[in-house]
């Protein structure tokens, strides 16, 4: 269960990330670090988005 708990994190903060909320980055932390814990392949998925949000708010 904490599998999926942890995926649905990535899927909101990737909402976040695309709404430009302010919570995007910690939701997407958080949730990098715990699928990286639970060895998840979609930890690289969260690595990326975080990547992503970096470059929009540093190119603005």
């Amino acid at each position: 269960m904490p599998s999926w708990a942890e995926q649905a994190r990535l899927d909101l903060g990737q909402v976040l990330a695309a709404m430009g909320h302010p919570e995007a980055r910690e939701t997407l932390l958080a949730a990098r670090d715990a699928l990286a814990e639970l060895r998840s392949p979609r930890q690289a998925e969260a690595a990326t988005a975080l990547a992503a949000l970096g470059q929009a708010t540093t190119g603005m």
